[in-house]
């Protein structure tokens, strides 16, 4: 069982970010208040754009894991090792960070592409590049797809991402030991706690004891999302998987952990062969011989390799 050894590394480096990084302020915070669907919505937007400029012709958009878009604390360090070590490149994007606590990041590609509708009418991109941790990559995916109208240079990085997040969750319901989805579970029954819409769900989250000894996990976990947003199988299957309709001029870029305790690499190279016939852009693949789960940058800066190669290919 390695993957416990895996787990426990990881932990001990997350423990390193929080310790040093979590409360290190990075870029300037703005509120975003926006309309989608006839109900109104407030989103925080970090980025190292002066007050009152326009925005930046070359856009870096970093989303977060965790079935939510928050500014977390490996967001922080890739910000703060790039500036120290990458200052003449990063110099030249303008870096966004997207937050929005009360909505599962299942649901906010639309409110996402909005924002970047709007920049984009306000100074239209040369180069897009959207950076998803972990479940984020996906999310990135989906993000992309709604900005096909816009003609730019465009560029998906995922970094730690499987690529098929429900089937990533469900490979582990059958372990014996290693059950990573009951923490998974606990983590989306929290996220819709707090949604926005939470007095419309309470009936649908009490259905499923959140307590410290449940034996909630996959099913239940998917069973959550899918009462609550009214998907069908394919639906959900849908929006949990990485979108390959993307322009044929997006270059995609894959950067993952070799021993990666939450992805299992198996059921994402399966999902990838099942859509072989759908990639029609650029795909690379960058295996990084480390241990973690978007934390393996926490005592070192040798991760920034591949990021910045991915930046500038």
């Amino acid at each position: 069982m390695f993957e416990i050894f895996y787990f426990c590394i990881m932990l001990i480096q997350y423990f390193w970010l929080y310790i040093w990084y979590s409360a290190i302020p990075v870029l300037d915070k703005s509120i975003y208040k926006y309309n989608l669907n006839g109900v109104n919505h407030t989103a925080n937007i970090y980025n190292n754009r002066p007050n009152n400029t326009p925005p930046n012709k070359r856009i870096l958009l970093i989303i977060s894991g965790s079935y939510v878009t928050t500014f977390d604390v490996y967001i922080k360090k890739l910000i703060i090792d790039l500036q120290n070590n990458y200052a003449d490149i990063i110099k030249t994007y303008e870096i966004i960070v997207f937050e929005k606590l009360d909505k599962s990041s299942i649901i906010i590609y639309e409110d996402v592409a909005q924002y970047l509708h709007t920049l984009h009418k306000t100074a239209e991109f040369d180069d897009l590049t959207i950076m998803g941790f972990s479940s984020g990559g996906v999310v990135a995916s989906h993000i992309m797809n709604l900005l096909a109208d816009i003609k730019c240079e465009k560029k998906i990085i995922t970094y730690d991402t499987p690529w098929q997040v429900r089937d990533n969750v469900i490979s582990f319901q059958t372990n014996w030991i290693y059950r990573i989805d009951l923490l998974f579970f606990k983590i989306v029954h929290n996220i819709y706690s707090n949604h926005y819409n939470y007095a419309d769900i309470t009936q649908i989250l009490n259905l499923y004891n959140n307590g410290l000894w449940n034996c909630n996990g996959a099913y239940q976990l998917i069973d959550i999302i899918q009462k609550v947003h009214q998907f069908t199988d394919e639906e959900m299957y849908a929006v949990t998987g990485f979108n390959f309709n993307q322009t044929s001029n997006t270059k995609v870029i894959n950067i993952f952990c070799k021993y990666d305790p939450f992805v299992n690499r198996d059921t994402h190279i399966k999902y990838v062969n099942r859509n072989l016939d759908k990639i029609n852009f650029k795909l690379t693949n960058h295996n990084k011989d480390s241990i973690g789960h978007c934390s393996d940058m926490s005592l070192d800066t040798r991760y920034l390799d591949e990021v910045v190669n991915a930046l500038i290919s």
